[in-house]
């Protein structure tokens, strides 16, 4: 089962804008409506990815959330593949139509920022089992030199 990693607080503030940009751009040419207000509970936003088994980028999507009115609950309008640069409409029947072509340069810095903090983290990751190695090396020399001794 594919594990979604959300994104939303981790984004700095001008591609948390991007992605706001993003989604009221769908909004309005896939969906004719116009949001004005992004981020109350009738329209959100959720940057989300998947990596891959090798700590690659798998999926990175841009969620487009709805609030029923007179409903507690939410759900998904849109889905954004910013890899693919679709849009999938949810509903029935489900069908894809292009990205707005003035989102391209949004999506691009917004992918571009998630690849560059995944490689920083497996980058992190080696770094600590590295060193982890090392200490448990350490360790075992020194209780083998203990017990030669």
């Amino acid at each position: 089962m594919t594990s979604w990693i959300k994104l939303d607080h981790q984004l700095p503030k001008q591609l948390q804008q991007a992605a706001a940009d993003v989604a009221k751009a769908v909004w309005f040419h896939v969906g004719n409506v116009i949001i004005t207000d992004l981020g109350n509970w009738r329209h959100v936003a959720h940057v989300s990815y998947t990596p891959k088994p090798d700590g690659s980028l798998g999926a990175l999507i841009l969620n487009c959330v709805e609030g029923a009115k007179g409903s507690t609950s939410q759900s998904a309008a849109y889905t954004v593949d910013l890899m693919r640069q679709h849009v999938k409409v949810q509903g029935h029947p489900v069908r894809y139509e292009p990205l707005p072509t003035e989102c391209l340069p949004l999506i691009g810095r917004i992918r571009d920022w998630v690849e560059k903090e995944r490689q920083a983290q497996q980058d992190r990751l080696a770094r600590e089992r590295q060193a982890e190695n090392e200490r448990r090396r350490a360790r075992e020399a020194g209780i083998k030199a203990y017990i030669l001794r």
